[in-house]
């Protein structure tokens, strides 16, 4: 998160994060054409897949999102929205993405605040 935000700083570009089930993946918003692109290019922020037996669970503003297990295609008259918003002035909308093994009720809590800090958190007691 760190590099997203220092990135989207340095280069003055506006970038995004999504999160689904089984993974999450970077985009970046092209003013020219007026849309989110996904980060297909770039090794660091190309799309992850987390291991099969790994999930995320998200939350934004106290509200758990529900999840796809996969990135649905999008419908001809849809527009991609990325969940989370990297902006050039440092700004990153707030959120909690736990990972942790499927059936299991333990894992590790990201939690990023408005002004880009984050912390990794082990939830297991």
């Amino acid at each position: 998160m760190q590099l997203a935000s220092d990135e989207a700083m340095i280069h003055g570009q506006e970038m995004g994060l999504t999160f689904y089930r089984g993974g999450y993946e970077f985009s970046f918003y092209e003013p020219s054409e007026g849309q989110w692109q996904v980060m297909t290019q770039d090794d660091m922020f190309r799309p992850r897949s987390l291991e099969e037996d790994l999930l995320i669970e998200l939350t934004l503003e106290d509200r758990a999102i529900e999840l796809p297990e996969e990135l649905p295609e999008l419908k001809e008259d849809e527009e991609y929205q990325p969940q989370v918003y990297i902006l050039s002035s440092g700004e990153i909308t707030p959120f909690i993405a736990r990972f942790r093994e499927d059936f299991s009720s333990y894992g590790y809590v990201l939690s990023v605040q408005s002004d880009g800090k984050s912390k990794v958190l082990s939830d297991e007691t």
